[in-house]
């Protein structure tokens, strides 16, 4: 990075830690020791104060300048708003609220971005091309056009600027994490800078278009599998990195309650395809939307919901899909052993854990949850507090799984706002009862132990070739094995003590044995003219001084290690 890329990254870093400052974040920033990271004076603090006097909550002021930064920091928000572990309830629920909505940008680099992304003139592309968005994003902004075929397609193009943007606002993110997770205790705890690698994947997956063509087309192929729901088609040919053609969907949003053509449609059957296609994308696929909010959700005059906006979808591998199934299916047979197990299963814990007390905590939410009517019981509202107490216990939880809360809440609102009579636990039943059903099928089964007997015959195989090679390494006079005792030095270190004790009590032993043999004969009597008497007492009285500091050094040094 040049002079001027650091000093513009500097400006930059300067600009969003003041921007916290202001909105009453310069105490916490001050403890975190990022104000003098970033060479911020405190002349900033009063400013802040005044948010507090109008009385907005801290998730207010967080939502404010989250969406004054910009928006990589509106995605950082959304993507937050899915962390129990991180910030509490009121704050998720401020951040739920962050809007995506900017102004738009000028048709003329519209023009621009889409001529030098698919190759040609926009009027050899598209016979029509409105110029006013249908939406407009802080990441893109979506217009309406037709193309030559004669077919209605909307285009949805990125802002101009937006990868060097992001991409500035990254490399600050990453820099605060790493700091935070090695000059703070929080950072062993929440591990900043794993937090900030996933998110840094997941707004670059956003930035480019093809990906959520692709996902668009998954989606078209798991939903064909379920009456009343869909995807839109890609015309890949008006396809690039930061452009994406889909067909023009005819319908109205879900989100509009008042629209006539809504009121004319079955809400109540509505409500339960789009439930159950969300359900079946989790438990069946485990590849759903992770964002179905209204905005996201076009319903046609027949009732068909349609699917859009994929960029952010979250996957589940058979384990972990498995593992939510458990969970789900214990809350259904009201068995917290399920789910504690489940949660075992997952191998997220990142210590040791009071399972029995877990598990008491559990039944309760369960209970406190579940002993209510069908119609009143609040499914993505439990999974979010187990999860929350899961966090509680440190107990970290794939990333997929605080996605799959946020949906299932996103869910069950979606619901209970156009049809509040849906039960989602009801729903979910008897899809969880039959997906567990599937697993323990007998052709499942007998498909693992098929797996399984193949990799041990794979691995049997392989044997005997490891065991010749390793053979040969060892009739090699230069196979050398190499062992290394953890703490060996410590180990040493009181394996000398004890021997040098021992040695000297040996030898304290041996002074007593030749003083008392030298008293013994002095005192029965020397033949006369021997000459030993003198040799005998100097003997004694050496041997007693010996004896004497063999003691005291014994003593002393017994006393000093408690042992």
């Amino acid at each position: 990075m040049n002079l001027f890329g650091r000093r513009r990254r500097f400006r930059r870093y300067r600009a969003i830690v003041v921007a916290f400052v202001r909105h009453g974040f310069g105490a916490l920033l001050d403890r975190l020791g990022i104000l003098g990271h970033a060479r911020v004076r405190t002349r900033h603090m009063p400013r802040a104060v005044r948010h507090a006097e109008h009385g907005m909550s801290v998730g207010e002021r967080l939502r404010h300048v989250l969406e004054e930064l910009g928006p990589t920091f509106v995605k950082l928000g959304q993507i937050l708003s899915t962390r129990p572990d991180v910030l509490p309830r009121d704050v998720l629920d401020e951040l739920a609220k962050l809007q995506d909505c900017v102004s738009p940008f000028p048709f003329d680099q519209v023009r621009e971005v889409v001529e030098g992304s698919l190759g040609a003139p926009l009027e050899e592309l598209f016979t029509r091309f409105d110029p006013e968005p249908l939406a407009a994003a802080s990441v893109a902004q979506v217009h309406r056009a037709v193309a030559h075929t004669g077919r209605d397609v909307v285009v949805k193009v990125l802002r101009p600027g937006i990868e060097e943007t992001i991409e500035q606002d990254l490399q600050i993110l990453h820099d605060l994490a790493r700091f935070v997770d090695a000059k703070t205790k929080l950072g062993a705890l929440y591990d900043f800078t794993g937090m900030a690698k996933e998110f840094d994947h997941t707004i670059r997956t956003e930035l480019d278009l093809r990906i959520e063509g692709e996902n668009t087309d998954a989606f078209r192929e798991s939903l064909a599998k379920d009456e009343g729901v869909r995807a839109p088609e890609v015309v890949w040919t008006h396809t690039a990195r930061r452009v994406l053609t889909l067909e023009f969907i005819a319908g109205f949003a879900m989100k509009d309650l008042e629209n006539p053509a809504f009121i004319a449609v079955d809400r109540k059957a509505t409500a339960r395809r789009y439930a159950q296609s969300v359900l079946n994308q989790i438990l069946r696929d485990g590849f759903f939307h992770a964002d179905p909010h209204p905005g996201n959700l076009i319903v046609e005059e027949d009732g068909t919901v349609v699917f859009i906006d994929l960029g952010m979808v979250g996957r589940l591998t058979p384990e972990r899909r498995y593992a939510f199934m458990e969970m789900l299916g214990g809350l259904v047979r009201k068995d917290s052993r399920m789910v504690v197990q489940a949660i075992v299963d997952l191998d997220s814990m990142t210590g040791p854990v009071n399972v029995r007390r877990l598990q008491a905590e559990i039944d309760l939410l369960r209970d406190r949850y579940l002993e209510v009517p069908f119609e009143e019981v609040r499914l993505g509202a439990l999974f979010s507090e187990i999860f929350a107490l899961c966090f509680s216990y440190r107990i970290r939880l794939p990333a997929e799984f605080t996605m799959l809360s946020k949906t299932l809440a996103t869910l069950e609102g979606v619901v209970e706002r156009i049809a509040p009579e849906v039960s989602l636990y009801a729903l979910a039943e008897p899809i969880v009862t039959e997906r567990m059903r599937d697993l323990s099928s007998f052709e499942r089964v007998a498909g693992e132990v098929r797996r399984t007997a193949q990799e041990y015959g794979h691995l049997l195989s392989g044997l005997p070739s490891f065991l010749a090679n390793f053979l040969r390494k060892v009739e090699d006079e230069n196979y050398t094995v190499k062992l290394r005792h953890e703490n060996f030095e410590v180990y040493m270190g009181r394996i000398n003590h004890a021997v040098s004790r021992i040695s000297i009590g040996i030898g304290l032993l041996s002074a007593c044995i030749l003083t008392a043999g030298s008293a013994v004969a002095l005192g029965t009597g020397l033949p006369e003219g021997s000459g030993l008497a003198p040799v005998l007492e100097a003997v004694v009285e050496i041997g007693l001084g010996v004896i004497a500091a063999l003691l005291v050094w014994l003593l002393v040094a017994i006393l000093a290690g408690r042992k």
